[in-house]
């Protein structure tokens, strides 16, 4: 899923259940983790004060991430693992994200490794929380899975 300039202009109120369907409706594969991420956010794109013409359109940043996978039921299984993240950039917008910080993340299964797309929307990747958790549990299990 692409974020378009007008999207990351305007972006639309996005909770897990639909980023859920989303992922499950995507040609690519995702698995969901609950956990910390940690990268150098120095490499991060800056967007204060400078000229949105000159910010790329992604920067890839390596980092790792440390948490649980969501499996059959629940986010049961730990994993430690190296990931990149792809920070995207449309109009002097970019994604954010912060190092240490507790995340419900899709992470894309990259043919080079794990990838965790970070855009100016948000999309794929949202502050834990128990209404984020129970909305994606949600969907897992067939229960509810309906986009407020």
């Amino acid at each position: 899923m692409q974020s378009t300039p007008l999207a990351a202009l305007s972006c639309a109120p996005w909770n897990g259940a639909q980023a859920y369907l989303a992922a499950a409706q995507s040609d690519r594969t995702y698995s969901v983790v609950v956990g910390r991420l940690q990268f150098d956010e120095g490499l991060l794109p800056l967007t204060e004060g400078g000229d949105p013409n000159e910010l790329q359109p992604s920067t890839s940043i390596p980092g790792t991430l440390s948490g649980k996978i969501l499996e059959a039921r629940h986010f049961s299984r730990r994993i430690s693992t190296d990931v990149t993240l792809v920070v995207d950039c449309v109009a002097g917008w970019c994604g954010k994200v912060q190092s240490g910080a507790r995340y419900l993340m899709f992470v894309e299964q990259g043919t080079a490794g794990p990838v965790l797309r970070v855009t100016p929307c948000g999309d794929f990747i949202f502050p834990d929380g128990s209404a984020v958790r129970r909305q994606v549990l949600d969907c897992h299990r067939g229960v509810n899975c309906q986009p407020e």
